[in-house]
């Protein structure tokens, strides 16, 4: 009586309607027939109320007619931080079913909506608080990861016959064709790397034409190793097709690098420059450094975190990193691979420089190898009180107060924007940021234990990639938005035959001849 006593008191004015949840157990038990009975026999028990059995939907349906509902702007949560990053593969794997499925409702037709209304309901039950924190026993977790594996599944397959559809109505071509699509409502405006189909051995004096014939610059990544991987820029409106052509008929234009390339450092025409350090590494733009470091701090809290809002300053250990090794030459992308260690724990940090491009690309690789611990990047700030983070359905202003939050695809301060899609929590002070990165809790520890125990499973361990851009100029949440947009739904791109001849590799040189 007691409990449906609180939940009716302190209602705001005019609501007429509230829930009361009843049950045995931690999720899953329900409600035992004792409790049923007893709520039966004391329906009109409390003075202006009644108890009556309903749903989730019926209730929220009823107190929505209330106009004089409070609204709430902002967050309403602070709580259990450990949940925001641990069980990669859980987060990961709902946020690529989210984007699977949009993309797929897309370009569905009728009969496959129906069958993703299917893995849409699975997707959503994994939205669990349990499921999705992370905090779940270790024996739930495979059958959740191969659930969202099912719905990727399903959605990839819809949006290829989706995509072939479309291909099908392309006019036959004579020559090697690489179709980009760009399914859904956003437009991609950026770098895009594919793999093309040449049947025999590539040559050198490839052209990449575009729709009107005009002949776009690329670049080759992974020839050294024999990948046949070409860099071009490329813009697709959405919803948008893009057809571009294989050429042997001319030599190939040859591209000016707008790239640069020393022995620890890479950079571009647009005054963007990394430089590899044994500490780590700096991204300068004009007259601005930013220095990146990482930091592995103890973390001695449970599973979740409980009653704990930010985690220790670091680092506890410091990290070492080798000599990089430069992978991209130009003339369109810079590169350089840099290897270190942490603890246990082994990074390799791709950097990447665009031409006619400011932003700074990582591509992170983390083999986690820790135990109760936490790894941050980390960079500075010059006094900022705030910033805006990205969250479900809104960017947020927030006060650098170190407190550790969620995060989804995006931070910008006054003059830092970082778009990291991979990373989910953060926690920053007006010294510095701080993005989290990973974990090591025990699975299901709801309390601090010390010591390690044979049988104990840590949280995590192996490879985690993660994937940055960062800004050092002036930058707007639009442009942090759909640069996250790009790494989520990046475009799809397919090789089309139709319309070639038989073996046009094998008589290349001879077609030219002619």
């Amino acid at each position: 009586m007691d409990h449906v006593r609180h939940v009716v008191d302190d209602l705001p004015p005019g609501c007429e309607h509230t829930m009361a949840f009843w049950g045995v157990g931690d999720h899953g038990g329900g409600p035992t027939e004792q409790i049923i009975q007893w709520i039966r026999d004391n329906r009109d028990s409390v003075p202006g109320a009644r108890m009556e059995f309903s749903t989730m939907e019926r209730a929220f349906n009823a107190m929505e007619q209330n106009a004089q509902l409070p609204e709430v702007i902002g967050e309403i949560q602070h709580h259990s931080i450990g949940c925001y990053v641990i069980e990669r593969n859980v987060k990961g794997g709902v946020r690529r079913a989210e984007h699977a499925l949009a993309r797929a409702q897309a370009v569905a037709s009728d009969q496959e909506r129906f069958l993703l209304t299917r893995a849409w309901q699975s997707l959503a039950s994994h939205h669990f608080h349990d499921t999705l924190g992370g905090t779940c026993l270790p024996e739930s977790y495979p059958f959740v990861i191969g659930d969202l594996g099912g719905a990727c599944a399903l959605a990839e397959e819809v949006v290829a016959y989706g995509l072939r559809r479309r291909m099908a109505k392309l006019p036959g071509d004579p020559l090697p064709r690489l179709v980009l699509a760009n399914p859904g409502s956003v437009e991609f405006n950026g770098w895009h790397m594919a793999r093309v189909w040449t049947e025999r051995d590539w040559k050198a004096d490839w052209r990449l034409l575009d729709e009107e014939g005009m002949e776009i610059p690329f670049q080759r990544i992974g020839e050294e190793i024999g990948h046949r991987c070409i860099l071009f820029h490329s813009r697709i409106p959405a919803d948008g097709l893009r057809t571009y052509r294989l050429d042997l008929s001319q030599p190939r234009a040859i591209t000016a690098s707008r790239v640069r390339v020393a022995s620890d450092r890479i950079g571009n025409d647009s005054g963007l420059e990394i430089r590899a350090k044994v500490w780590g590494q700096e991204i300068c733009c004009m007259d601005r450094v930013l220095p990146l470091g990482f930091h592995l701090v103890e973390d001695g809290t449970d599973t979740w975190s409980h009653d704990v809002v930010r985690y220790a300053e670091g680092p506890s250990k410091a990290i070492r990193w080798d000599s990089p090794e430069i992978v991209d030459r130009g003339p369109l992308r810079a590169a350089f691979v840099q290897r270190g260690t942490i603890g246990d724990t082994r990074l390799t940090a791709d950097w990447r420089v665009y031409a006619d491009n400011s932003v700074a690309e990582l591509v992170l690789d983390v083999d986690w190898r820790a135990c109760q611990q936490v790894l941050k990047l980390v960079f500075p700030l010059n006094g900022e009180q705030t910033r805006m983070d990205g969250t479900p359905g809104m960017a947020l202003g927030r006060q650098n107060d170190s407190r550790e939050r969620p995060l989804q695809d995006w931070t910008l301060t006054e003059t830092v924007g970082v778009v990291c899609p991979d990373a989910w929590a953060i926690d920053a002070s007006p010294e510095r940021v701080r993005l989290t990165l990973m974990r090591a809790p025990f699975y299901a520890l709801h309390g601090p234990i010390p010591g390690v125990y044979p049988r104990a499973i840590l949280m995590d361990q192996g490879l985690h990639r993660f994937r940055f851009r960062f800004h050092l100029q002036p930058a707007k949440v639009e442009t942090l938005q759909a640069e996250a947009m790009a790494f989520h739904r990046p475009p799809l791109d397919a090789d089309v035959t139709q319309g070639m001849p038989t073996r046009y590799m094998r008589d290349g040189a001879q077609r030219r001849q002619k």
